[in-house]
């Protein structure tokens, strides 16, 4: 039999995905994707399912072990096909004038050496690609630094970083 999930099981299933270990892993995830659900709830689904899945790697192997925000992050790159770098922006900042700074056009530096040696692959590698693209990325190889974009240094420790 097959229920609809509603926002009270969410969370419910949430919380039990973080206590499954080697003898829930599997009853719980048949039980999640045994559900009725609509196309909105499958995003939540998926993730329900990871948290059960990371929830027993981490009690496996220690869960002081793991930064849960890397784990996130990591787990956002993977299904986002992100493979360069990436600045998530908390558009809620706008509610505060001080929080202009969030929204300047700019990528720190080592950001910028992996958005150069990306290109560089890529036109190492050859891929099918138009003429406009590869004189695109050619030029950021070259240094030139596109679309009105600010290149800025990381702060030392001890020096205030209000980027």
């Amino acid at each position: 039999m097959t229920e609809k999930i509603s926002i009270s099981d969410t969370y419910q299933l949430i919380s039990d995905a973080k206590l499954c270990d080697e003898n829930m892993i599997l009853p719980f995830l048949n039980d999640v994707t045994n559900r009725e659900y609509s196309d909105s709830e499958v995003s939540k689904l998926v993730v329900i399912g990871a948290i059960a899945g990371a929830s027993y790697i981490m009690n496996k192997i220690g869960d002081e072990k793991v930064d849960k925000l890397e784990v996130a992050w990591q787990f956002f790159k993977v299904l986002a096909k992100v493979y360069g770098p990436v600045r998530l922006i908390d558009n809620t900042n706008m509610l505060n004038p001080d929080n202009a700074k969030h929204f300047d056009r700019f990528i720190y530096s080592d950001s910028w050496k992996q958005i150069q040696d990306t290109a560089a692959t890529l036109l190492r590698d050859k891929i099918d690609m138009t003429g406009e693209l590869r004189a695109h990325l050619k030029s950021i190889v070259d240094g030139q630094v596109p679309f009105g974009i600010e290149i800025k240094e990381h702060k030392k420790k001890g020096e205030e970083n209000n980027d």
